[in-house]
């Protein structure tokens, strides 16, 4: 079975909801506290982010990244939807099959109010699962593998361009790689370049051959390139298969 040709995915720019987050790890709590937040998926890129695309965008346009896509897809959460906007994209499809992995009743609470939880997350980030939320195991097996089985069946030879979140993609590079859970954890706890998805982090999957320019359905090459600033990732293409 043929499938899409190139797969390119973009974390969302920096949002209020990032920076609240990192500020509640280091005990400043006052974004959940004060009632910013309100659901995950209103959350808006913030000014820092929008500047942030900008740079990504531009970088997005060099010429060892340009690409012709045949389509675009987004989450349903505004903030990649904003993101595809930045870069000069109208969506063809926003789906939950792009959605952010759910954090459940944890989504609201700053980390002084979550319990034991992240030491559990810490232990076995593959298959802890927040209440009433979503493990990364969940996210592989559910949505990620609805959306390739999508892509193998409806965009054979295409180029696609996906405006994501960094838990759904690292989701879908654990799927495309074939990781196990010890493995995946290994990554995680190491902070892995491979498991890093810094906001603005592009990931592509391709099965062209980036030397000879030809297509090979019995490989694939992937590269990690972080747009906001290309010295933090070695952007060539590794054969991963």
């Amino acid at each position: 079975m043929h499938v899409a040709d190139f797969t390119r995915i973009i974390r969302h720019p920096k949002t209020d909801f990032n920076e609240g987050l990192e500020a509640s790890r280091n005990g400043d709590h006052r974004y959940f506290t004060e009632g910013k937040f309100t659901t995950d998926q209103a959350v808006q890129v913030n000014n820092e982010g929008r500047l942030q695309y900008k740079v990504a965008s531009k970088n997005h346009k060099l010429r060892e990244f340009a690409e012709d896509f045949d389509s675009c897809f987004a989450s349903e959460m505004i903030r990649t939807q904003q993101g595809a906007s930045i870069f000069g994209y109208t969506p063809d499809i926003i789906s939950s099959d792009y959605n952010e992995r759910s954090w459940g009743k944890l989504t609201s609470l700053p980390y002084n109010e979550r319990g034991n939880f992240d030491d559990e997350y810490d232990r076995d980030a593959y298959r802890a699962c927040p209440p009433g939320g979503e493990s990364n195991k969940d996210v592989v097996n559910g949505r990620v593998s609805t959306v390739d089985k999508f892509l193998k069946r409806d965009f054979a030879g295409k180029k696609v361009i996906i405006f994501g979140h960094g838990d759904w993609m690292r989701c879908f590079i654990a799927k495309k790689f074939g990781m196990s859970q010890s493995m995946f954890n290994y990554l995680f706890q190491t902070k892995h370049p491979l498991l890093t998805v810094l906001n603005g982090q592009m990931i592509d999957f391709s099965h062209v051959d980036p030397v000879s320019g030809e297509v090979d359905y019995t490989s694939m090459w992937f590269r990690s390139v972080a747009l906001t600033d290309l010295t933090r990732t070695d952007n060539t293409w590794h054969k991963i298969r």
